[in-house]
């Protein structure tokens, strides 16, 4: 029959409160509560013409190139390397 060994269990208790306690002390002084402090503010007040972005023909984009069929290539073929140079 085993006898309990209540040596091992007050140390293995012992250290589990005394760890807990450490990890608990190291976190507590990190955190950041300014948002428990914080108020409501009223809404910005946005000035007329403000609201929508500006948008003009400033710069042209052109258009797309037309695409010769010799140019399209195959995106699941492995690439092609140059080995002659």
């Amino acid at each position: 029959m085993q006898v309990f060994d209540f040596h091992y269990f007050y140390r293995v208790s012992a250290v589990s409160i005394i760890s807990l306690l450490l990890l608990s002390a190291c976190a507590s002084p990190s955190r950041d509560n300014r948002y428990l402090h914080s108020e409501q503010r009223p809404p910005l007040l946005i000035p007329s013409g403000m609201d929508t972005p500006f948008y003009n023909a400033r710069m042209h984009v052109p258009d797309a190139a037309p695409i010769k069929v010799d140019q399209v290539q195959d995106l699941e073929a492995p690439p092609k390397l140059d080995i002659n140079n």
